[in-house]
């Protein structure tokens, strides 16, 4: 059971569970009866494995959430009129970077795990996107489009002492990378332009890069796990899961069927992986073993 209770309308999270401070306890099938969340974009683990933060969407609003890995209870972290997408937090479980869409305009934020002091870090004409944390170094990895120029930007997490690392001229988006990494991994199209995108490897150390894919898929969303395993989807008519080493070997197909699987995400210790699908009609979150066995559908939307 989830305790819930009340501090005036201030939610509080610990990293241990969802705790609202006040006077009464409400089971599962109490929590359940809350409006029903859809979930929209990559989920993301909070550092102790036990919560999953994702973005969603209720009442036509895209807002962050959090919720217990068992799907118990949810809280909107962002309840706010803009959309907010695409969340990463910190490994000192205190932070998440997210993307919001202001006016059009998509740029780089950041709250506490609370969702409190939601803070704007950039503030371009251009597409600011895809934010994940490094905390080696403290700092906040994203990508950029600019009037069809890409590339990657790192900035600390006050939005200071921002610098570019990476650009190109074609299709390069969805920078990820973990604190223990030198790495980012991300996808692009420039073995084809304007066709399918495969998974390549950035050093930060050396700024060398790596094809790690070659295949007749449009292959996105890589994620590293603590170990340097990848995670990511591909398809053509269908996105499925899958994951390799981080020098591209061992390549393996977790999901299969006639619908969408994509957007995993590894837990932090690199057992299990979360990740979202529509077999059920609508998009749900999951999350299954890192062999991809033991599927477990936590979220349940209609």
């Amino acid at each position: 059971m989830m305790q819930t209770c009340k501090t005036g309308s201030t939610l509080i999270f610990s990293l241990l569970a969802v705790i609202v401070t006040a006077c009464t306890n409400e089971s599962k099938n109490d929590v359940a009866e809350q409006p029903s969340v859809a979930p929209y974009e990559r989920p993301a683990w909070t550092p102790d494995g036990k919560s999953i933060v994702f973005g969603g969407q209720l009442d036509g609003n895209r807002d962050i959430f959090i919720m217990d890995k068992d799907g118990d209870a949810y809280v909107n972290l962002t309840n706010s009129p803009i959309d907010e997408m695409f969340p990463s937090v910190s490994s000192s479980g205190d932070k998440i970077a997210y993307v919001g869409k202001v006016d059009g305009n998509y740029d780089i934020y950041v709250m506490d795990i609370d969702g409190e002091k939601q803070t704007r870090l950039t503030e371009n004409d251009r597409i600011d996107d895809w934010p994940s944390w490094r905390n080696r170094d403290q700092k906040i990895v994203y990508d950029y489009v600019d009037d069809g120029n890409y590339g990657f930007m790192r900035m600390h997490a006050d939005g200071s002492g921002k610098e570019l690392i990476f650009d190109d001229d074609v299709k390069t988006v969805d920078p990820m990378t973990v604190d223990t990494s030198e790495f980012i991994v991300y996808s692009s199209d420039r073995p084809d332009p304007g066709g399918n995108r495969q998974i390549y490897l950035l050093s930060l150390d050396t700024g060398k890069t790596q094809q790690l894919t070659n295949n007749d898929l449009t292959n996105a969303h890589p994620s590293l796990s603590s170990d340097e395993s990848v995670v990511f989807n591909a398809g053509t008519d269908y996105w499925n899961i899958f994951t390799m080493k981080v020098d591209g070997s061992d390549v393996r197909q977790l999901t299969d069927g006639n619908y969408d699987s994509k957007w995993g995400a590894w837990s932090p210790d690199g057992k299990e992986i979360a990740f979202m699908s529509n077999k059920t009609g609508a998009w749900q979150i999951y999350i299954m073993n890192a062999d991809g066995g033991n599927i477990r559908q936590i979220t349940d939307v209609n």
